[in-house]
């Protein structure tokens, strides 16, 4: 439900226990003629490997303030002639770096602060949430939990505020050996507020690189990590500090995002991208080498990162604008 012109908010209440969905009939009215904001939301990701699609069909976003939750279970996305849409089908691969999907579009919603935001998803079926592998297989995507939980956001009053839920599927998109399908984790997902958000992006001389003796010709990853200062020897691959027996060093580092390289069709450059980062210092490294199989998003692989060697920056991200930095160094 786009809630454009209604003059009063609904807000349904929850009843004693939110963790068992139980919830009443009860409602309060609150006035819309003010402590409201112009909402927007949508969708954005970071590329993976070996999949040459990655859809899931959005059945509806629930917002949590205090007690009471919002639930919209309609979709509107004018720049693709979507309205009002009671689901909505979205390949996250065509949604790369600061590309994005919207699914809502100038909702008037009571402004404050929210608890959280979930995302329902439509799974267990091949042909509403799926990867597609590069080979064509379909193959069935699930969830780890019932919805995708993202944190606490706050909406300013009388202003328009832009939120992007950012998949990075390096983190979040896990193969299932036994079943033979993929579980999407909320590790890896998260919303960002557009507003005091930045992005980081360059062109790789992949020539320049391959001239390195320890650099193999695929397998490239630019790696995110938060904050300056840090010890280079705990810089680590992906791994999940929640899957027990995942390898890791003690006092592993592990990125806050990576991203892989691909060639500008028009320039004829390698590039990559960061969108839709929260401003703040970080620590940009690249590694060369990334083995056959790639970087687990569970487990610790033992990537050298940086490599090359020295191929290691330190850098800050301003809300609103697009870093610039070059590989390699």
């Amino acid at each position: 439900m786009q809630l454009k012109s209604f003059k009063k908010l609904v807000l349904i209440l929850a009843a004693s226990s939110l963790v068992n969905g139980c919830w009443d009939d009860d409602f309060v009215d609150v006035d819309y003629d003010t402590n409201t904001t112009d909402f927007y939301l949508a969708i954005s990701d970071a590329p993976v490997d070996d999949a040459s699609k990655v859809v899931i069909t959005l059945d509806k976003v629930t917002l949590y303030k205090g007690d009471a939750f919002l639930v919209f279970d309609t979709f509107t996305n004018s720049d693709e002639d979507i309205f009002d849409a009671d689901t909505v089908a979205i390949d996250l691969l065509q949604y790369q770096g600061s590309s994005q999907f919207s699914i809502i579009e100038s909702a008037g919603i009571l402004s404050g602060n929210y608890t959280k935001m979930e995302l329902t998803l439509l799974t267990g079926d091949a042909t509403l949430s799926y990867v597609e592998e590069s080979d064509g297989a379909i193959k069935e995507l699930n969830l780890t939990e019932e919805v995708i939980e993202l944190g606490e956001f706050n909406l300013r009053t009388d202003k328009t505020e832009r939120f992007t839920v950012e998949f990075n599927l390096r983190q979040s998109l896990v193969y299932q050996d036994a079943s033979d399908t993929y579980n999407l984790k909320s590790n890896g997902i998260a919303l960002t507020d557009n507003r005091t958000a930045g992005a980081i992006s360059g062109t790789v001389d992949l020539d320049a690189l391959l001239a390195d003796i320890n650099c193999g010709d695929s397998g490239h990853l630019v790696y995110l990590y938060s904050g300056s200062e840090l010890d280079p020897s705990l810089l680590s691959d992906l791994f999940d500090a929640s899957v027990e027996g995942n390898g890791a060093p003690a006092g592993a580092i592990a990125p806050y995002a990576s991203t892989g390289i691909t060639m500008n069709n028009e320039s004829g450059e390698y590039m990559y991208e960061f969108g839709f980062v929260p401003e703040g210092s970080y620590t940009v490294a690249y590694a060369c080498q990334t083995g056959e199989n790639g970087d687990d998003p569970e487990f610790y692989d033992n990537i050298l990162v940086p490599q090359p060697n020295g191929n290691i920056v330190e850098l800050i991200v301003n809300a609103l604008q697009v870093r610039t930095q070059d590989f390699p160094l």
